[in-house]
């Protein structure tokens, strides 16, 4: 059989030579390319514009520190990150501050899971894992949020990858290392490293089950401070009230499983399912281990719906234990690829349910991927317990139409997707981090994988591997960085020459309408409102209510779509944000107005008839984005960007 020999593939020991070294220094080469290239650099987004603008705020107390997202903040207070940052930011500056430490992220991430992969697999199992982890979706939230792994200056890649590294101690049973590098994870980000936690107290009680004592103890410890009210502690007897937990599930709707896109529920059952099925492909402390995997995850999952969404409880809402996921979203790979490498050198009947699970990675409508997950399951139940046989033709022809439902669903995809990125004002480079979002090219490259791992030879095949590793390597040296020109711009804290002498004359926040770096970074001035002010309401109720207020105000003017105010999720049409003079007087008229409005025009639009604008600058740099409306998506491209004052009545 082609696979025959398919355990012994660069499995260490079998040919301990220089050859094999440099067959798999090339292999970890390529697949260090695929990493990279699958998390492209998009500069500073998300929740790095928290930390690292958090340190140009502390430095400018009277600019960019009177933002109110700054003055209320409550989210980077439990965490050794910021300090790091600091450094990073005093020494290279915010733009090279923000890529190093993201380039660092994703190196240390990678590193960690190719020790891991060293302890948990062996043979092909190990670099398909390795592939497959880069390759397959990594968003652990949904509507396709947090992913592990992020290419971004946060502290979740190096909370993750030390916590990988634990895991690793744990599968080695040297627990007291374990703990030490998830107490370093926690420093770095708590709740990522709470499932670490968790995983280890299950693998010291699968040792003695003297272990299961702490858990009471630990309990009664937890109930003692909530009673005594110790910091954080006492927030275990206090509750989400119903008006603050009605905004939270509009603009923070992924902190409740509840409220997830299918997409991601299914996404989440996929993985859970793959462990489920792959334990029964391991044995020992290995099998114990994926079932820990798969039981914390879930865990986290129930409790977030029953104490953080049915019954609000506010520690378990802020603590965000759903997170737990990250966990089954990366050892999914591992067992998947356990159990696609253990079925190929088995008969044809055990190669449905893989072909199945595989289809349950396409892109395919949630109830479909729910379809061939429940297929998998029951196949994998039935044929196990021998109540279920298929033979070898049949299973042969069953597994080439799954694959081919598969690859035609991908084609079509692709071809829309391919016409759609030509279209693209920046080019394929400049775009394919939101490209990737829609993971259309998870199934090729994963079967493209699977294909490489099961049938290439390192006698007959090593000249090609090596080649197509160094070529990654080269491509993900070349194309990592994906900035363009306007994100590098903002990214060096570069001042608009345009805008900065008028706005001196008035000091104040600027409403930079539909923006989100711009104001601080170009302007050197507080936001008004931009959509991450709204990402760390869970931790404050009247920072909450203070952004749901500005929110709403400039939606209900027409200044925001509806995504302001709930941005994920929303997939129905939304009206073209507008502005005229009348509802600019109106808005500016506010005791709480900004004191300059900057509105963005699209290409060769002119300024509004009755708006004056002081000053309008026009980007020599390109600036687009694509925009989604009931499933469809059009590229959007604005270059001129004008300055309107505001404030109490005093817009023109």
């Amino acid at each position: 059989m082609m696979f025959a020999n398919s355990s012994q593939f660069l499995h260490r020991g079998s040919r301990g030579d220089a050859k094999r070294f440099s067959l798999e220094a090339a292999l970890a080469v390529g697949l260090l390319g695929i990493w990279f290239l699958l998390r492209p650099y998009s500069g500073i987004y998300g929740d790095a514009l928290i930390y690292v603008t958090r340190v140009i705020a502390d430095a400018d107390p009277k600019g960019i520190g009177r933002d109110w997202m700054f003055t209320m903040d409550r989210q980077t207070q439990y965490s050794l990150f910021p300090v790091l940052m600091r450094f990073a930011v005093d020494w290279l500056g915010s733009s090279l501050a923000g890529q190093t430490v993201a380039f660092l992220g994703l190196l240390f991430w990678f590193a960690s899971a190719f020790a891991l992969a060293q302890q948990l697999l062996t043979g092909r199992a190990r670099w398909l894992f390795l592939a497959l982890v880069a390759i397959l979706p990594h968003a652990s939230s949904g509507f396709n949020l947090l992913p592990y792994g992020e290419p971004s200056a946060t502290p979740r890649p190096f909370a993750e990858a030390l916590t990988l590294l634990a895991f690793t101690a744990v599968l080695r049973e040297r627990f007291f290392a374990s703990a030490a590098l998830l107490a370093v994870a926690a420093l770095l980000h708590p709740i990522m490293a709470l499932p670490g936690v968790s995983v280890l107290f299950v693998m010291l009680c699968r040792r003695d089950l003297r272990w299961l004592y702490l858990a009471p103890a630990v309990a009664l410890g937890l109930a003692a401070a909530a009673l005594l009210g110790l910091p954080l502690a006492h927030r275990l007897t206090q509750f989400v009230d119903p008006e603050w937990k009605a905004a939270l599930d509009v603009r923070n709707n992924y902190l409740f499983p509840r409220l997830w896109d299918g997409a991601s529920l299914a996404t989440l059952a996929l993985r859970l399912a793959i462990l489920l099925i792959g334990s029964q492909s391991a044995a020992g402390r290995v099998r114990v281990f994926f079932l820990a995997i798969a039981g914390v995850s879930l865990g986290g999952i129930v409790i977030a719906e029953l104490f953080g969404d049915l019954i609000p409880n506010l520690l378990i809402v802020q603590v965000q234990v759903w997170r737990a996921a990250w966990i089954a979203a990366v050892f999914a790979p591992a067992a998947f690829a356990m159990f696609i490498v253990k079925s190929a050198s088995e008969k044809p009947s055990a190669w449905v349910v893989p072909a199945l699970l595989a289809l349950a990675w396409a892109p395919i409508a949630p109830p479909d991927r729910f379809v061939a997950i429940s297929l998998a399951v029951a196949l994998d139940f039935l044929s196990r317990r021998g109540l279920i046989a298929l033979s070898d033709s049949l299973s042969r022809g069953l597994t080439l139409v799954i694959v081919g439902l598969g690859a035609l669903v991908v084609f079509y995809n692709l071809a829309e997707l391919i016409s759609f990125a030509e279209q693209g004002p920046d080019g394929i480079i400049a775009t394919r981090d939101r490209l990737f979002m829609m993971n259309t090219h998870v199934w090729p490259l994963a079967l493209a994988a699977v294909v490489v791992a099961l049938g290439a030879s390192p006698e007959r095949d090593r000249s090609a591997l090596m080649a197509l590793s160094a070529a990654l390597g080269a491509l993900a040296i070349v194309g990592w960085d994906s900035r363009n020109d306007f994100i590098r711009f903002f990214d060096r804290q570069t001042t608009i020459p345009e805008f900065s002498a008028t706005i001196a004359t008035k000091a104040g926040e600027v409403y930079w309408a539909h923006g989100s770096i711009e104001a601080w970074y170009g302007l050197g001035r507080p936001n008004w409102l931009t959509s991450i002010q709204g990402a760390g309401i869970v931790f404050s109720r009247d920072e909450t209510f203070f952004w749901k207020d500005r929110a709403e105000r400039a939606v209900a003017l027409g200044f925001e779509s509806r995504k302001m105010i709930q941005p994920f999720g929303l997939n129905t049409a939304q009206a073209e944000p507008t502005i005229d003079a009348s509802r600019l007087r109106k808005f500016c008229a506010n005791v709480d107005a900004p004191a300059w409005v900057v509105w963005p025009l699209h290409d060769n639009e002119a300024p509004p008839s009755d708006l004056h604008p002081r000053a309008i600058w026009r980007s020599p740099l390109s600036f687009a984005d694509f925009v989604g409306k009931d499933g469809a998506y059009r590229w959007e491209r604005k270059t001129d960007f004008m300055l309107l004052p505001c404030r109490n009545g005093t817009a023109s």
